[in-house]
């Protein structure tokens, strides 16, 4: 979806048009999203890589805004009226002052709302290789989009949602609280728009026998992936990460990429090697 795709969309969902929202989602899927990881970070317990431990049990992380790049993710901004819905105590806007306000933005813990798992169009951005890869040594996993959509993966109401790049076109702020509360993952700045996302947003809730409201972190099922790519730089990495992702995907028979630099046109491609 091109961002004056997602403007049309976002404009759909200010003016409260649902059907037309989701006809122009429905037209502008990509076949495939992808996933960036880094194959850091290791589970003390199993000693595996926490991202090949997910990816053998089919899982993706999920995380609070609070731990992502962007100190202001998902951030959520109370005005006057908000404050009135908010505390019915408070009858009159004059009576709210801006030191009132600036108090309720800065103590409302708006990161905590939500877990979020991010995927992207793009499986061949050098920035994303170099942000959310570590550097090119780590490796991107490729899914379907139309069966993300089918895998529910808790009792919790979540949505695979394109990332909507906020400009001066579209004023959420028209919205009541309630409304701009459930977007609010979904909403980045235009400088985030190369990222081309997508979003999976789980509310931070209890419901029928799980509590994921105090967790800082949550792995849930999301299907077998349909392809792996392994950045171009995957060797200075340990010799763990390669050939576990060999291994699996040999097993779960999946398609394993390689990335190569295209000196000529200065870009990466990928090179199938399973």
């Amino acid at each position: 979806m091109d961002l004056g795709g997602r403007i049309k969309y976002a404009q759909a969902l200010i003016s409260e048009d649902s059907e037309k929202a989701e006809i122009l989602l429905s037209n502008s899927m990509p076949k495939h999203l992808y996933q960036y990881r880094s194959g850091l970070a290791r589970n003390t317990e199993s000693n595996e890589l926490f991202d090949i431990e997910n990816l053998r049990m089919n899982e993706i992380r999920m995380s609070k805004a609070s731990s992502f790049n962007d100190p202001y993710d998902s951030l959520i901004f109370c005005n006057s009226k908000d404050i009135i819905y908010l505390n019915p105590n408070i009858k009159k806007e004059c009576d709210i002052t801006e030191d009132i306000i600036n108090s309720v933005n800065e103590g409302f813990d708006y990161q905590e709302l939500f877990y979020v798992s991010c995927f992207t169009e793009d499986f061949a951005s050098m920035l994303m290789w170099s942000h959310y890869a570590n550097r090119h040594m780590g490796f991107c996993v490729e899914y379907e989009l139309q069966k993300l959509q089918q895998v529910a993966p808790t009792p919790f109401p979540s949505m695979i949602r394109p990332v909507i790049y906020d400009n001066e076109e579209l004023n959420f702020m028209s919205l009541n609280f309630d409304q701009r509360i459930s977007l609010y993952p979904y909403i980045k700045s235009s400088e985030w728009s190369y990222e081309k996302e997508w979003r999976l947003a789980i509310k931070a809730v209890k419901a029928e026998g799980y509590d994921y409201s105090t967790c800082n972190g949550l792995s849930i099922y999301i299907g077998k992936p349909t392809g792996i790519y392994m950045g171009t730089r995957i060797d200075k990495n340990n010799n763990d990460l390669i050939d576990s992702l060999f291994s699996y995907c040999k097993n779960d028979k999946v398609r394993l990429y390689r990335m190569k630099i295209d000196y000529e046109n200065i870009m990466l491609k990928p090179i199938l090697v399973n």
